[in-house]
């Protein structure tokens, strides 16, 4: 099971042990390569919420991200969420109407 610490964009604070929610690369990188780190974010991210049940830590990592600018890879963390929220509402309507269609005797 992933933990916090494992998270590629979590930084602990080894004096505090507090964690920085958001701490992408520096910029240095194509456009592309950063929505595709943005979208590997995400995946970690879900896997951890999955994994852990901690949903609202997503509240966290979004509240440590408005301190910058958004960029590719906060771009590329945003449509992956989308994409996997609307796949999850698609697949929820989908089971819905297969449930009306063929009901339970």
């Amino acid at each position: 099971m992933l933990q916090l610490n494992d998270l590629s964009f979590v930084r602990m604070n080894k004096k505090t042990g507090l964690a920085n929610m958001w701490c992408p690369p520096a910029a240095g990188y194509e456009w592309a390569e950063g929505t595709n780190i943005g979208r590997r974010y995400a995946d970690e991210l879900i896997q951890f919420m999955n994994e852990s049940g901690n949903f609202s830590i997503l509240r966290s990592v979004v509240n440590a991200m408005a301190c910058e600018p958004a960029g590719a890879i906060e771009t590329g963390f945003f449509h992956r969420i989308a994409e996997c929220a609307a796949a999850s509402s698609a697949h929820s309507r989908h089971r819905i109407r297969h449930a009306s269609a063929h009901p339970a005797k």
